[in-house]
C-alpha cells in the first residue's frame, strides 16, 4: 500500500526552491514513483543523531525522510555536501 507524502515545511519552504530547475521535477517524480512504492527498501537508514530517519539518494541530492503510520514523512532534500550539516 502506497504511502501519503508530507513534506515539512522547511524542505517546502527551503529545500524546494534551492533546487536547480531542471532537477526538481526528476526528484519529485523519483519520490512519488520510487519512494512512494517502497519507502523501506529504496532507502538506507541512518545512524547517530539521524537514527530513525532514512535517507534516499538521487544523483548528488539526499532526501531525509521517516515512515510513520502509512506517512512518507521528508524532512530534507538537499545536495549531498550539505544535507547532514546542521
Amino acid at each position: 500500500m502506497p504511502c501519503v507524502i508530507v513534506y515539512e515545511k522547511k524542505v517546502v519552504r527551503n529545500d524546494i526552491p534551492r533546487i536547480p530547475p531542471d532537477i526538481k521535477p526528476k526528484i519529485i517524480r523519483a519520490i512519488e514513483e520510487r519512494l512512494v512504492a517502497n519507502p523501506l527498501g529504496a532507502g538506507e537508514p541512518l545512524y547517530g543523531q539521524f537514527a530513525g530517519l532514512r535517507r534516499f539518494r538521487f544523483s548528488e541530492w539526499r532526501i531525509v525522510y521517516e515512515v510513520d503510520a502509512g506517512k512518507l514523512i521528508i524532512y530534507s532534500i538537499k545536495n549531498r555536501k550539505n544535507v547532514y550539516r546542521g
